[in-house]
């Protein structure tokens, strides 16, 4: 089958860390057996800050605490008009006039925002919630929690009370809410499995291009993007080729022939240094150079890296669909392939290091090892009917699934299948491919020969 390519989102936020079971599966058998521990999560973790201290008729300074490694809010007591009680840091407080939930200091000052929880705990240059630290604004600390659920929270110091005209400070410090686990688009950072935060939803994606008919190709199956060259790669799976796209898909700048190797390619994605990674339905992968200007590339070359990852499937044109890259794992990066599935095959997901040598890998002698981290009919059956392309977020560490059967991506924890967010597609008759690109964009191709490519708003 072939791909639909769909630049999608791309979201940042604090590293968490949390536990997913994870699944290995014998790449025959289609099977898994838990091998690893559930989620952890994590709620708020208070933390106490120092009293300010009171002021006098015209100024005072505020005291501090350090319990708790939470300074008390730095107060310089009202002054006869109210003063600039600078109460309550801790926790996002600071800034001027007080934050977190106790903002709007008294009658002096210009008041906080803030609010526990999912957004900046108050104060000025107060930061965010859930991940590795929820700091505080000027002055103020608000250790924030690292548990996997991204629970960040820090209580505040209390603000100095105000001079005698300036009445009585608010509580400068708000109790922080959990970071929560936000799916996708959330202020909160962590999810499980390392997942960082997602900040920006699959549906803040607007279709910039397309649905727009592509020149050359007669079953677009799938796609990747070079950034180097800002230019698109998009295989075909009846000819065994690659053809090499403008940015903006106008121009076919060059057509390349995948020689010497099995004919049903099905995907492709780009791993840096004119190396790209082809999957093919006979659920092998191969890593072959492609330089600037080339138009043939030989599968069977002695530099190739081959990768024999599981067992055909019996029935026919429903290996493997989708094969994405994850840098920055091993020597080499880790592979994800998902199978297409139908009938009496399953749908699957799996993944290998890179071995980032030449040679051949096979899960049939053990030169490769194969992991099934969960089972894609329980995850993502009732979602998706098959799988035809998968893509990995960097920023946010999550996989992207596509299904042309069900016309649809899925947002996944790669450890454990978790699905945070989905989309719906249209326009397009089937997709099959996905990627990522510079810029913040998502593509996706169809078949047989369309592409769309979407943006942030």
């Amino acid at each position: 089958m072939g791909w639909l390519c769909v630049a999608l989102l791309a979201g940042t936020g604090p590293a968490g860390c949390g536990g997913g079971s994870e699944e290995k599966t014998d790449p025959d058998s289609g099977g898994s057996t838990t091998t690893g521990g559930g989620d952890s999560s994590g709620g708020a973790i208070p933390v106490a800050g120092g009293a300010g201290g009171t002021a006098g008729d015209s100024a005072a300074t505020g005291g501090s605490d350090t319990e708790n490694d939470a300074p008390g809010g730095a107060a310089t007591g009202g002054n006869a008009t109210g003063g600039t009680a600078t109460g309550g840091n801790a926790t996002g407080g600071a800034g001027t006039g007080g934050a977190a939930v106790g903002g709007a200091a008294a009658l002096g000052g210009t008041g906080g925002t803030g609010v526990g929880g999912a957004t900046a705990l108050g104060g000025t240059g107060g930061t965010g919630v859930g991940g590795e630290m929820a700091a505080g604004g000027t002055g103020g600390s608000g250790v924030g929690g690292t548990d996997a659920a991204g629970g960040a929270a820090g209580g505040g110091g209390v603000g100095g009370a105000a001079g005698s005209s300036g009445g009585a400070a608010g509580v400068g410090a708000a109790s922080a809410g959990s970071g929560g686990t936000a799916p996708a688009g959330g202020s909160a950072g962590v999810s499980t499995g390392g997942v960082t935060g997602v900040t920006t939803s699959l549906t803040d994606y607007t279709r910039t291009i397309g649905p727009l008919t592509l020149e050359g190709p007669d079953q677009a199956s799938g796609i990747t993007h070079q950034p180097e060259t800002d230019t698109f790669y998009v295989v075909t799976n009846t000819s065994h080729r690659l053809h090499e796209f403008s940015t903006d898909f106008s121009t076919r700048l060059r057509t390349i022939s995948l020689d010497n190797g099995p004919t049903d390619t099905e995907d492709v994605a780009y791993l840096g240094n004119d190396r790209f990674a082809i999957v093919v339905e006979d659920n092998e992968v191969y890593v072959v150079t492609i330089a600037a200007g080339a138009v043939t590339a030989d599968l069977g070359a002695a530099e190739v890296e081959r990768y024999v990852v599981s067992a055909p499937p019996a029935t026919f044109n429903v290996g493997f669909e989708g094969v994405a890259w994850q840098p920055g794992v091993g020597i080499g990066g880790r592979f994800y392939v998902c199978q297409e599935g139908g009938g009496n095959v399953p749908i699957r997901v799996l993944s290998f290091l890179r071995q980032n040598a030449a040679g051949t890998y096979d899960y049939s002698n053990g030169t490769l090892t194969v992991d099934e981290p969960w089972n894609a009919v329980t995850a993502l059956g009732a979602e998706m009917i098959d799988l035809s392309g998968v893509a990995f977020d960097v920023e946010s560490n999550t996989l992207l699934v596509l299904s042309h059967e069900s016309s649809k991506i899925v947002r996944v924890v790669p450890d454990t299948g978790e699905i945070l967010e989905q989309r719906s597609l249209q326009g397009s008759p089937q997709y099959e491919g996905i990627t990522f690109a510079t810029g913040g964009r998502l593509v996706v191709v169809s078949e047989p020969n369309w592409v769309e490519v979407y943006a942030l708003d």
